[in-house]
């Protein structure tokens, strides 16, 4: 019975396991805006400090804190369409511009 001692090699193109940040990539003044077109519904999603806010139009784009997990969750879904999009969307959408 032989044994083969010899290591495997690792493949370098494989993705690390873990979490990623969905707000990389966004600049300052920037959101996660987020939008299924099966439903109608949009949401936006903005990191604060440590603290991550969800604003949905079921709320009137009102901040309510959330997980960064739900925000993973949701980024996942397949009929979710999220890109980076301007904070004065969701001043807009609250109605406080233009006031």
């Amino acid at each position: 019975m032989s044994t083969d001692a010899r290591p495997r090699p690792a493949r370098i193109d494989a993705t690390p396991p873990g979490p990623s940040d969905p707000f990389a990539g966004l600049g300052d003044n920037q959101v996660l805006r987020c939008r299924d077109p099966e439903t109608g519904w949009q949401w936006f999603y903005e990191r604060s400090g440590a603290s991550i806010l969800k604003y949905h139009e079921r709320s009137d784009y009102a901040a309510e804190p959330t997980a960064l997990a739900a925000v993973d969750e949701t980024i996942d879904c397949a009929s979710v369409e999220s890109c980076g999009v301007s904070r004065v969307y969701i001043e807009v959408y609250a109605g406080e511009t233009g006031r």
